[in-house]
């Protein structure tokens, strides 16, 4: 019995560490994009950003109009700061602090779930 549990011990494969994008829990742009699709772009599209804040969050335009993008509205604050939700702009809207104007998105609020998803996206790195 002891040799079964040595044999088995010893065939355990030590595959090195576990890459960022391996571990769970880490959120990419293709993540949250049906977020913004959802709730979004009904205002904040190609053919009205203009009169929207300058935003277009339709699926081509969304990753380049916010990561290192400063606010329209509210420069020089950044709308997404990789690594730091606190200080991009994106989440004091959806969270609606009321630090950068109205709460997003106007036609309601996105679930707690939502929030936590984009806001770990951006607080990860914003990978695209």
């Amino acid at each position: 019995m002891l040799f079964a549990g040595l044999l088995v011990a010893s065939c355990v494969k030590d595959e090195g560490p576990v890459s960022a994008q391996e571990q769970p829990g880490q959120v990419t742009f293709d993540d949250v994009l049906p977020v913004f699709q959802e709730k979004c772009t009904s205002c904040h599209n190609t053919e009205s950003a203009e009169y929207n804040g300058h935003l277009d969050l339709t699926e081509t335009q969304a990753y380049g109009e916010l990561v290192n993008k400063v606010s329209y509205s509210y420069a020089p604050a950044v709308r997404v700061v990789p690594g730091n939700a606190g200080e991009s702009v994106l989440i004091a809207k959806i969270k609606n602090t009321g630090e950068y104007g109205a709460g997003m998105p106007l036609s309601g609020e996105l679930s707690g779930e939502q929030i936590e998803l984009i806001e770990n996206w951006v607080n990860s790195g914003a990978e695209e």
